[in-house]
């Protein structure tokens, strides 16, 4: 197997890696700005310049060459060179810490923030900013920039990002993912020179549905979420990993959250699912975990604990003669299988389906005309659903039958999620029902003709799994605490089944 020396470390290499991915893949930091594993290479920014050499050997014996101490004779190229474009090669000494490289970075470094503000405490991208990381490795506490800086007129790009190009070091990156990414060519670099400018087309704006990719890449504040803008400081908020459950894909996603209130989601890197992106729809949807958010149990619309909500629905479920159950893809995998279980097999009704949207019901697993990531279906676990067994059994009902006339049955039991919340012409019958349970994470108008209202968690509060359009089951974990009473869905559901048996 081929090797690579970097900073005096021996690195096994296969196929033709560039230097920089080896380096960062074994802990070695490079800097860099216009680099991005996912785009082609534009090598503008020259932060990631290393020393690149061969060493020496004898042509006679063929050894290795040693100098009086005993180390290895390298050649090194007079010039240092860019490691994002440098292709490893078996035998390459690479030196990325040497006074050459540094006093080359500290020079670049300098010559990139000749024309950047210092509008840092008002910066969107101030905490996550790599700029203001590697001017505090290799920048001057002085500048010697005298000059006028250079500015640009503020212009409407999007709908989605406001620009502060001020802030631009023309690293390429966003013009580069709009061209090889979205293949949309919306936003180019204009001019030249000093005056080059990264802009959309005049009397144009931006209308892809990946634009706030172009803000996580861009290395400094030059492209802000609109949606953000100054809404938090970085370093107040907290973070974790989950699922996107905006539709059948499941992006994986880092959530940004304060008091219980998410404040954003960003992209996290999943080679088999999305990539490094996720679309705008994805991430700009959160706010339904936000708002209208339901705290606790109720009883002919009082407040309760479960244990009472839990007993109440039993007794309502032993009296009937017959029930339906509208169930829900925005569930877990575990929930749905408890579920199938209490419907199934304790109460043994056929009358179960999760199927409300048209890609449920054809079993529909592409992706949206022109797009990236979107599915078609929009819940994020419908195969799971389907795999749990929530469908009509001989002679059952589907959902959108229970719903448009719950009087056929005695019971209805729905689990009322953010999706069908979306259409309410489906739900305009269900106060009619004889009998009514909701499970749901929200407060709706349809609690008051219920005889019992479980609050349920939402996926970001608990743990579980989805299975997306890709067969791929992803498991995920609760990133903040739960709305007051809420309570795990599998749990509610185990707990009736418990008494029922």
């Amino acid at each position: 197997m081929a090797s690579i020396t970097i900073d005096g470390k021996i690195i096994d290499f296969s196929g033709s890696p560039r230097v920089i991915d080896i380096a960062l893949e074994n802990g070695i930091d490079i800097p860099y700005f216009c680099y991005h594993p996912a785009l082609t290479i534009s090598g503008n920014c020259r932060m990631c310049v290393v020393e690149i050499g061969t060493r020496q050997y004898d042509q006679k014996t063929g050894e290795a060459m040693k100098d009086p101490d005993g180390n290895d004779i390298v050649s090194y190229m007079s010039k240092p060179q860019i490691s994002c474009s440098q292709t490893a090669a078996d035998g390459m000494v690479v030196r990325t810490r040497s006074e050459k490289i540094i006093e080359s970075r500290k020079a670049v470094l300098e010559f990139i923030l000749a024309n950047h503000p210092l509008d840092c405490p008002v910066c969107d991208q101030a905490g996550e900013c790599i700029l203001q990381d590697y001017a505090f490795q290799y920048g001057f506490a002085k500048s010697r920039f005298i000059e006028q800086k250079r500015t640009y007129v503020r212009q409407k790009i999007s709908e989605v990002m406001t620009p502060e190009m001020n802030r631009c070091i023309h690293c390429d990156r966003c013009a580069r993912f709009t061209s090889e990414i979205v293949h949309d060519h919306s936003f180019a670099r204009t001019k030249r020179g000093n005056r080059l400018e990264l802009a959309a087309f005049p009397g144009k704006i931006i209308t892809h549905n990946y634009q706030g990719n172009m803000v996580d890449i861009c290395p400094v504040g030059a492209l802000t979420l609109t949606d953000f803008r100054f809404k938090s400081r970085t370093w107040f908020l907290k973070f974790g990993l989950t699922l996107c459950a905006s539709c059948g894909k499941g992006c994986n996603v880092k959530v940004s959250f304060k008091d219980s209130r998410i404040f954003r989601l960003k992209p996290v890197y999943n080679e088999k699912v999305n990539g490094y992106w996720m679309c705008d729809y994805g991430r700009l949807r959160y706010e339904f975990l936000n708002t209208n958010r339901r705290d606790t149990h109720l009883v002919k619309g009082v407040k309760t604990n479960l244990a009472e909500a839990v007993k109440t629905a039993a007794e309502i479920i032993r009296t009937a003669s017959s029930i339906g159950v509208v169930a829900s893809a925005a569930e877990s995998c575990e929930s749905c299988d408890a579920l199938f279980n209490l419907s199934a097999n304790i109460v043994q009704t056929p009358h179960i389906d999760y199927r409300i949207e048209d890609a449920q019901v054809k079993n529909d697993h592409s992706l949206r005309r022109e797009e990236l990531l979107l599915a078609n279906d929009p819940y994020p676990n419908s195969s799971g659903a389907e795999k749990s067994g929530l469908l009509p059994g001989h002679g059952g009902m589907t959902a959108l039958e229970l719903l448009a006339d719950p009087r056929k049955v005695d019971l209805l039991i729905v689990i009322l999620d953010d999706k069908i919340l979306e259409h309410p012409d489906l739900l305009q019958n269900i106060s009619g029902a004889g009998n009514l349970i909701i499970a749901s994470p929200f407060i709706s108008k349809w609690d008051a003709a219920a005889d019992v209202s479980f609050a349920l968690k939402s996926y970001t509060e608990t743990s579980g799994s989805f299975i997306n359009i890709d067969g791929i089951k992803q498991n995920f974990e609760p990133v903040m605490p739960p709305h007051g009473d809420a309570e795990d869905t599998a749990v509610i559901f185990n707990k009736l089944a418990g008494i029922l048996r």
